[in-house]
C-alpha cells in the first residue's frame, strides 16, 4: 500500500490522470520499492528531481508499464522514433511500445519482462545503435560476396596483423584482442558453462522469450540471450565492470552478428557449419569466443572504405575462429 499524503504530488496526480499507480522508482539502476521510500519523498516540494523521473507504474489489472516524466526534446523523439523504425521486425532487438504520451510531460510506454526500467540510456543512444543496424546491413553483404582468391588472402593476412596492432588510435582493438586470448584458455570451459545453464534456468521463468539484450544503468553487467543449437536456454549476465566502455556495443553487434534469423548471413552458416563438422553440437560447445572476434571485424571493417580490404579482415576473423574451433577441440 502507498502512502499518500494530504495533498497529491505531482506523480501522483498524474498517475491519477492515467489510471495507474506507481510501485517502485529507479536510480543508479537500483529499484527502490515506494512502500518502504514513499512517493512524497522525492517528489513533494519542487516537484519530481531529474534523476529519478523513471517510474514503474501498474494499471487495474496489474498490468506493468513504465512512466518517464518530462518525455524528450524534439531532437531525442525524433531519433527514437528513427529507431523504432529500423528495429521493426528485428527478432533479437525490440523497442518498447509507446502507449500514452504528452511531449513535454509524460511518456507511458509498456515494461518488457527481463528488461531494465531504466531505459533512458538506450533511448538516449539513437546514434549509436542505428550504426549498429547499418553496420549488421553492410557486413552481412559484405559475408555474401564471392571468396577472396587463395594469394589475396593469404597477402592480406599480414595487412590485417599489421592493422590489428598498429591501427588502434582509440585504443579499441588491443582489450578485444585480450579478451580473445582469455577465451583461448580455459575460461570457457565445461564448468563455466554449466554454471550459465543453471543461472539461465533458474531465471528463464521470470524472464520468458522477451528477454533481449541490455545494459544495467550501472554499466556493470550485460545481459544476452544464450541458445543452444537446438532450443534457447535464457540468458547470461556477464561482468563488465573491468571492460572499456567500447565493450557494450562491440557484444551487442558481435552476438547480433551471430544470432540474427537470417539464413543469407553467412558468419553463423559458416560457424555452425565448421563446429558440425568437428561434431560440436552441444550446448557444452556453444562458440561464445565468436563474441570478442566479430568485434574486431566490427570496428575494423566499419573504418574501411576500401571493399576488398573490409573482406580481407572477414576473411581473417574467420580464420582465427576456425583456429579456436579446432584448439577447442583437442582439449
Amino acid at each position: 500500500m502507498i502512502e499518500r499524503w494530504s495533498q497529491l504530488s505531482p506523480l501522483d496526480q498524474l498517475c491519477d490522470e492515467l489510471g495507474v499507480r506507481p510501485s517502485a522508482r529507479f536510480t543508479g539502476g537500483e529499484k527502490i520499492d515506494l512502500n518502504h521510500n514513499p512517493v512524497g519523498e522525492f517528489s513533494a516540494g519542487d516537484g519530481i528531481k531529474p534523476k529519478f523521473n523513471m517510474f514503474l507504474v501498474e494499471d487495474s489489472h496489474r498490468t506493468k508499464f513504465n512512466l518517464k516524466i518530462g518525455n524528450f526534446n524534439d531532437r531525442e523523439a525524433e531519433q527514437t522514433n528513427h529507431l523504432r523504425q529500423l528495429a521493426t521486425d528485428n527478432k533479437l532487438f525490440r523497442v518498447p511500445q509507446v502507449k500514452r504520451e504528452e511531449p513535454g510531460r509524460y511518456i507511458l510506454f509498456e515494461h518488457l519482462k527481463g528488461m531494465p526500467v531504466s531505459r533512458e540510456k538506450f533511448w538516449k543512444q539513437p546514434d549509436l545503435m542505428e550504426k549498429v543496424f547499418e553496420t549488421l546491413s553492410s557486413i552481412d553483404g559484405l559475408l555474401n560476396q564471392a571468396p577472396l582468391e587463395k594469394d589475396e588472402a593469404d597477402n592480406g593476412r599480414e595487412w590485417v596483423a599489421q592493422k590489428l596492432s598498429n591501427n588502434d588510435e582509440k585504443g579499441w582493438i588491443k582489450p578485444i584482442l585480450a579478451d580473445a586470448e582469455l577465451t583461448r584458455s580455459d575460461l570457457i570451459n565445461e564448468n563455466f558453462i554449466d554454471q550459465v545453464q543453471t543461472y539461465t534456468q533458474r531465471h528463464q521463468s521470470e524472464l520468458n522469450d522477451m528477454v533481449r539484450i541490455w545494459r544495467d544503468p550501472n554499466g556493470d553487467h550485460l545481459i544476452v540471450p544464450y541458445d543452444s543449437l537446438e532450443h534457447r536456454m535464457g540468458v547470461v549476465d556477464i561482468d563488465i565492470t573491468t571492460r572499456p566502455r567500447h565493450y557494450v556495443p562491440m557484444r551487442f553487434l558481435a552476438w547480433t552478428l551471430l544470432k540474427i534469423d537470417d539464413e543469407k548471413l553467412s558468419l553463423e552458416t559458416w560457424v555452425n557449419q565448421i563446429r558440425a563438422g568437428y561434431g560440436l553440437t552441444g550446448a557444452d560447445k556453444e562458440p561464445t569466443f565468436v563474441l570478442s572476434l566479430t568485434g574486431i571485424l566490427y570496428d575494423l571493417a566499419t573504418g574501411e572504405r576500401d571493399n576488398k580490404n573490409k573482406r580481407l579482415i572477414a576473411v581473417e576473423v574467420k580464420n582465427i575462429i576456425n583456429q579456436i574451433i579446432k584448439l577447442d577441440e583437442s582439449r
